[in-house]
């Protein structure tokens, strides 16, 4: 099973800007995860796409 880089809430980014992760998605045909934010107009962005910008700490 391919391991989860991002957690919930973390700032991510990705080739249309940056996100904060409100949505995980597992696809087990491709080993592969996507993070979107929430809304119409979310688009899943896979694992490989994003790139960590800042980790999300509860307080």
């Amino acid at each position: 099973m391919g391991v989860q880089k991002f957690n919930m809430y973390d700032k991510v980014k990705t080739p249309k800007g940056v996100i904060t992760i409100q949505s995980i998605q597992y696809d087990p045909k491709t080993d592969e995860f996507s993070y979107s934010i929430l809304g119409p107009k979310s688009h899943f962005w896979r694992q490989k796409e994003c790139e960590l910008v800042e980790r999300y700490h509860k307080e």
